[in-house]
């Protein structure tokens, strides 16, 4: 793609790019429905900004673009951008919240070459990109122009990976070109071996470096906008391999429960509901066969609204579960509100459990309220026998981590399959 294509005629101008950074109230700590009111009020604003032959468009989720068709000395550009600024910074009014945000801004002098070329698009997001990220890891909130000097910012473990506006274009670009793909992890009954459920988990290569954590790409996808069409994907492909999975079993037997991990975002959709089912019908699972796990409620979350969600999920056969229990500020509240057919405990306070009495504690006060309240429990992250031991003795159900397999390809991962454990109780 090149200038021509967004702004006709335009040889020379001025590109901005805009990153809406959350601050406090900011997006990131409100509800899906208000975040987006946020972005659309930001949006509107922008283009009020905008002189009659500037052209604003929406890159990603909070990333916006600015082209500004005529030529700007780097102190007009500069103006410009401290405005649009000072804009975001004015606290929006959304459903009766008040949300306080801003805004970081990455300024480019674009020029056409002698003989007229038209420099390409992609070069100029790539420069405001670079500018735009000096300005936030300076203070954000402020704008800065891109010079030769200008390099990309080093990665560094406090910076957020998903951050960067050029990997939320790669991800769209995979999700759009079939790049991604579902492994699969097993959870294992802690008495029997067998293998209860089967939780699909996104893999994104990124050769020749790792492949993407899903830690990583959630925040991401919800940063971009791209949680709903992602989530989707992952479910669909999800389904479609546990009927190929039930189709190889015995007549009269029924296969382990797929689970795929769903975020607040995606449940708040009116439309997740009937997603969910025609998904199920469509590859005609048997009832049961499908589960959704969240992550723990936050502050933010409307719980009433959640609840209702996940009853009408619950009725129509999907089993819930809530995942990463116990990392951060968990409240037993959850077990007791929320229509949960499993618990799972955060593999951090699992990993300890055989060596630190205070965590061996928690461990077990989770497991014995959740039994109290019908709800299984299934231990996250398990590595080491002296765990599996621990949790048997406890009274755990399930287990999952490297030391029962995975997360594998779908053709490792034979239906039916039992893991052997060390030992057990029973």
């Amino acid at each position: 793609m090149v200038v021509e294509d967004v702004a006709p005629g335009a040889a020379s101008g001025v590109a901005l790019e805009l990153l809406v950074d959350a601050c406090a109230g900011g997006v990131e700590q409100v509800d899906q429905r208000r975040a987006g009111g946020v972005l659309v009020e930001f949006a509107r604003r922008l283009r009020e900004s905008c002189r009659p032959h500037d052209v604003a468009a929406r890159l990603a989720g909070d990333e916006f673009v600015l082209l500004m068709t005529e030529p700007l000395t780097d102190v007009q550009a500069l103006a410009v951008a401290n405005r649009l600024v000072r804009a975001a910074s004015i606290p929006f009014l959304i459903a009766d919240t008040t949300i306080t945000i801003g805004a970081s801004v990455g300024i480019v002098t674009v020029a056409g070459n002698d003989d007229g070329a038209q420099p390409p698009l992609e070069g100029w997001l790539h420069r405001a990109d670079l500018a735009m990220y000096r300005a936030k890891t300076r203070g954000r909130g402020r704008a800065e122009i891109f010079t030769n000097r200008t390099t990309a910012p080093k990665i560094t473990h406090t910076r957020r990976w998903a951050d960067d506006p050029a990997t939320g274009r790669r991800l769209r670009a995979a999700l759009d070109e079939g790049v991604l793909r579902l492994r699969y992890q097993p959870t294992v009954d802690l008495v029997t071996g067998e293998v209860l459920g089967v939780q699909a988990v996104i893999h994104w290569p990124q050769p020749p470096g790792p492949a993407v954590r899903p830690a990583e790409l959630v925040p991401l996808a919800e940063r971009t906008g791209l949680i709903g069409p992602l989530g989707e994907w992952a479910l669909r492909e999800a389904c479609r391999q546990a009927a190929v999975w039930n189709t190889q079993r015995p007549a009269h037997t029924v296969g382990p429960v797929m689970t795929v991990n769903v975020s607040t975002t995606q449940l708040s959709d009116p439309e997740f509901g009937d997603l969910v089912g025609t998904v199920i019908g469509e590859t005609a699972l048997p009832p049961g066969r499908v589960g959704l796990e969240i992550a723990q409620p936050t502050t933010g979350t409307d719980q009433e609204e959640l609840v209702a969600v996940l009853d009408a999920l619950r009725e129509s056969g999907v089993r819930l579960t809530v995942g990463g229990y116990g990392a951060g500020s968990s409240s037993l509240t959850v077990l007791r509100h929320l229509p949960l057919d499993w618990v799972k405990i955060d593999e951090e306070l699992v990993g300890r459990v055989d060596v630190e009495p205070t965590d061996a504690v928690l461990v077990r006060l989770v497991i014995e309220s959740a039994h109290s309240l019908g709800v299984r429990v299934c231990a996250e992250g398990v590595d080491r026998h002296a765990q599996l031991e621990q949790l048997a003795a406890m009274g755990c159900d399930a287990v999952q981590g490297p030391l029962l397999g995975g997360p594998v390809d779908a053709a490792l991962l034979a239906p039916g399959a039992s893991r052997p454990l060390p030992t057990g109780r029973g």
